[in-house]
């Protein structure tokens, strides 16, 4: 086996494990995100995005180093989005997030 071909390997083990990680810290965030709102309300947007990456960075302390911070927004904003979503879509959920 030549070093290419270990190359192409070890790439593709890292995009299944990046797949599988990007879709665990997609749930993750949601909880995260839906905590900070239901904690500090709305038009705390700041002080919501400061506490959810200190609760990233205390739950993934190693993917906190190595990913940029305008990528770890990017993914909060994606589960702002849902939360939204949820919110217009379900009362109930709205009414737990809003107590």
């Amino acid at each position: 086996m030549n070093i290419e071909n270990i190359a192409v390997i070890v790439l593709g083990v890292l995009f299944i494990i990046y797949i599988i990680w990007t879709d665990q810290a997609a749930k993750w965030l949601r909880y995260a995100v839906s905590v900070a709102e239901q904690k500090f309300g709305s038009g705390t947007g700041k002080l919501k995005l400061a506490a959810v990456y200190d609760m990233f960075i205390s739950k993934y302390p190693m993917f906190s180093k190595i990913m940029p911070y305008f990528a770890f927004e990017t993914m909060v904003d994606l589960a702002l989005e849902w939360m939204k979503l949820q919110m217009n879509n379900n009362p109930k959920f709205k009414d737990v997030i809003e107590k």
